[in-house]
């Protein structure tokens, strides 16, 4: 999905989520972004 369609939240504890444009959808990002938070 393009980047202008989505937009990067990131809530007070510090987890990313994406969610649409609509804001229907919610996607916890459980990659490379925790494991960087976590050091």
């Amino acid at each position: 999905m393009p980047q202008e369609l989505m937009l990067v939240e990131k809530d007070e504890h510090g987890k990313m989520y994406i969610r649409d444009i609509l804001g229907v959808a919610f996607v916890p990002l459980q990659k490379e972004t925790n494991a960087n938070e976590n050091r």
